[in-house]
Formats: C-alpha cells, structure tokens, sequence
C-alpha cells in the first residue's frame, strides 16, 4: 500500500504540473501529509516551502525524517488555517470525511490561496466506480454515491467515493477555481 501512495501517478503528475506553475521559494500547504512522499518531497525538491499537518503522529514524524519542511499534528476540520499559501495540495487526503466535511475543508483551505494561488485537490471520483446509471447506490439528485458502497482503491476496499468528476468541477467552480483533470 505505501508504495501504491508514493508512486501513484496521478499525485505525481498533478504535483509536478502545479510545481511548474508555482513562483520558487512559494509557501506551500501539505493537506494530510501522511509521510510526505510523494507530496511535500516533490514540493521540497522544487524549492518551495512546505508546510504539512496529518492526524497521525507517526506519520508526522515520517515526514518530518524524510522531507524538508514544516510538520504537525493536526486534524483537518480542525486544522487553524493562519496564514496565506500560493499552493494547497490536498490529494486523498480526505477520503476518510462526509461530503459535508469535504466541502467545508475545500472551503477553508481555498480560502487559505494567495490570489492567483493553486488549489490541488484529488479524489475518487464515485463515477470511476459505479458506471449503471439506474444504480441504486446514487442518492435521488444522481451527484453523489451512497457512502456506503465498496470500491476498489490502491489493493484495499474503501466505501468513501465522493462526487462525480463533474459534481467536482462544480465545486471548485463554485469556489473560483477552474481546471479538473481525470488521472483515468
């Protein structure tokens, strides 16, 4: 599983992209850090300045051996966003939380960008997974996927899908941010 999370292409090809967009030295924030690769390594590579939290301690500690940077402990909902960042890279970091929690911390941590900053925000999208329009795992509005269904991710079963590709977009549409990018 760890090695599934480090060389996972799509983190490391959207890291990189927004990297190429980013001013060097730029203060940048590591959502769910885990152990800071493939993430916050990539950020440091680069040059910037990373800051990271993760709710696990020892992941924490992790990061804090292997990557340059800032680290803590600390929850995601309630994490005090304190100062301003040209990037947020909050990638399957939030698997874990209710649609209603996602939201909220995209909310806050947006809130959180420099003007012109990047916001890196990866998922799994609930129509990689559930492909039956009439299946009843969606709830009435066809947005969203019951929290409950099982899908593959990275050799493990998880039951946290979030929004579909597009209900994704919306959001981040609805909060200024354009671009969304499938990694399949």
């Amino acid at each position: 599983m760890k090695k599934l999370i480090a060389t996972n292409p799509f983190k490391i090809t959207a890291v990189k992209k927004a990297i190429s967009l980013l001013d060097p030295a730029s203060k940048v924030l590591d959502v769910g850090c885990g152990t800071g690769v493939p993430v916050s390594e990539l950020l440091s590579e680069a040059g910037l300045e990373v800051i990271g939290f993760d709710i696990a301690p020892k992941m924490v500690e992790l990061a804090q051996q292997r990557v340059k940077g800032a680290f803590s402990v600390s929850d995601m909902v309630q994490f005090k966003v304190e100062d301003t960042f040209s990037g947020v890279f909050m990638i399957f970091a939030h698997l874990q939380l209710s649609y209603a929690a996602v939201h909220a911390a995209v909310y806050k941590y947006v809130c959180a960008l420099k003007p012109g900053g990047i916001f890196v925000f990866g998922q799994m999208p609930s129509d990689t997974y559930v492909k039956d329009e009439d299946d009843s795992s969606y709830d009435e509005t066809r947005t969203y996927v019951f929290e409950d269904y099982n899908a593959p991710f990275m050799g493990e079963t998880t039951s946290n899908l979030h929004d579909e590709c597009a209900r994704a977009k919306e959001l981040l549409d609805e909060y200024g941010i354009g671009d969304c990018e499938r990694d399949n």
